[in-house]
């Protein structure tokens, strides 16, 4: 049985999580455990199978084991996100929670819905105390500000200058609401419009997940929302066609009955075979439909951008470059033996990767970008 079956009957599942018909066939149980674990959906495997008697004990144990692993990670999450609130409400910094904290709302059990870090929009003009009370609660930035135990991510703004919500979201606290002056929100529809473009950042830039399609479906099922409104603002950000594409699969999926499209089809298809590294391989079928519009000589372009990445990339990776630019070909060779030597694991990536460059495939991936009208060679994302 392959990926793609595996991943179907997890969908299955799913659908009898939601109290609507399922059908399990020939499943491989294990793999179908790895599938969810990778799509971020261990908890609700687990509650799903562990009454099943088809299910064999060592999978049980083991999906168990995860799930109650990343339920010791949200708990630990949701402690000091609350300490953090806390100390900003205590400081009058204007903050915001974002993605996971608002999604896990709506699920019938918010242990179902992990997040993998805390996200806080905050005022920027008081970085400085920001820093300052996140050091005081044992916090270090690194790329992001970590204890060893929870990652937080404060952002200054939702989107970065080259992607596609950055202007549109350049004045995100006039788009927002509050009760005290401090905690701000979201309407549900603007917090949509939000999720749905940091979601198309993830599709143009390499994929999404189940998790995210079930995120679509759980929204629309639980919020009434103006849709005339949505309809309007997607077609601002040139997404009304992706989001209808995304919400129609989530029908698809979760729906009783529901037939879909050729382009929703595909679409599925390419989720469902994602896998571990499926949003690298996605990503890189995206930079080779940008810059190759014939397909062709893909593997030796992925080759050449792998071996020799831009600058601008190489800065995120090693600061410093900002500052010696000139040293750009000594850091190639030392991330080439740091892959070599350190992170091996990059190795695999990149032979799945290669193998992910062939025409038929890159070509049925540029079709279903085709679908959503949307610009692909416009944003950097």
């Amino acid at each position: 049985m392959d990926c793609i079956d595996n991943a179907k009957n997890l969908i299955q599942l799913i659908r009898g999580y939601l109290g609507k018909s399922s059908e399990i066939k020939d499943v491989d149980w294990k793999r179908a455990f790895y599938i969810a674990k990778a799509h971020s959906l261990s908890t609700i495997f687990y509650d799903t199978v562990k009454e099943r008697a088809d299910v064999p004990d060592n999978v049980k144990l083991i999906a168990r084991n995860s799930a109650l692993a990343q339920i010791h990670q949200q708990v630990q999450q949701d402690y000091y996100a609350q300490e953090i609130y806390k100390q900003l409400y205590e400081n009058n910094i204007k903050f915001m929670p974002m993605k996971g904290s608002v999604l896990r709302q709506l699920y019938q059990i918010p242990e179902h819905r992990l997040s993998c870090d805390v996200d806080i929009l905050f005022d920027v003009e008081k970085q400085e105390k920001v820093k300052e009370i996140l050091e005081n609660l044992d916090f270090k930035k690194d790329k992001e500000w970590h204890n060893g135990v929870v990652t937080v991510e404060m952002h200054e703004e939702l989107f970065s200058e080259y992607s596609l919500g950055y202007e549109y979201f350049s004045n995100v606290w006039e788009k927002l609401k509050t009760d005290d002056g401090i905690k701000y929100y979201f309407s549900d529809e603007d917090f949509y419009i939000y999720f749905m473009t940091h979601t198309a950042k993830h599709f143009f830039n390499g994929g999404f997940g189940i998790r995210t399609v079930l995120d679509v479906y759980e929204f629309n099922t639980a919020k009434n929302l103006d849709k005339e409104y949505l309809k309007t603002e997607f077609e601002k950000l040139g997404l009304y066609k992706f989001t209808h594409m995304v919400e129609e699969l989530a029908k698809y999926w979760f729906d009783d009955d529901y037939s879909a499209t050729e382009e929703v089809t595909a679409l599925s298809d390419i989720i469902l075979s994602s896998g571990v590294y499926g949003a690298e391989r996605n990503s890189v079928m995206v930079k080779n439909i940008k810059k190759n519009s014939k397909n062709k000589h893909a593997r030796l372009k992925y080759l050449f951008v792998t071996l020799f990445p831009k600058y601008r990339t190489m800065k995120i990776l090693y600061p410093f470059l900002k500052y010696l630019p000139f040293m750009l070909p000594i850091m190639w060779v030392y991330k080439w033996f740091e892959v070599l030597l350190v992170r091996r694991k990059s190795i695999a990536k990149f032979t799945g990767n290669m193998d992910s460059m062939s025409e038929q495939k890159v070509d049925k991936f540029r079709k279903v970008l085709e679908s959503t009208d949307f610009p692909v060679d416009k944003y950097k994302y």
